[in-house]
């Protein structure tokens, strides 16, 4: 497993599912790669990568939006929960 970084922040998109930005550290994952999400306090989340996309906010350079299915709560990702590429 590689870490590919921690959680910068997340949100939803109703049609689409769950978007996370992360600050990146390594390797960049592609579609439908199968990743882990370890927020803090020890549970593991399996997921997997349905797209992504740049995301520009207005300060600062753009990011990778990973989008995730399904809807997460955004309590169960806080900020700093880890993404592995499994």
């Amino acid at each position: 497993m590689t870490l590919l970084g921690t959680v910068d922040s997340v949100f939803t998109v109703s049609s689409r599912g769950t978007v996370v930005l992360i600050n990146r550290l390594s390797e960049a994952p592609a579609r439908s790669d199968k990743v882990q999400l370890k927020p803090p306090g020890g549970q593991v989340i399996d997921s997997e990568i349905r797209a992504i996309e740049l995301i520009k906010k207005i300060e600062g350079p753009c990011q990778e939006a990973f989008l995730l299915p399904g809807h997460m709560p955004l309590s169960v990702l806080p900020v700093g929960t880890e993404m592995w590429l499994v």
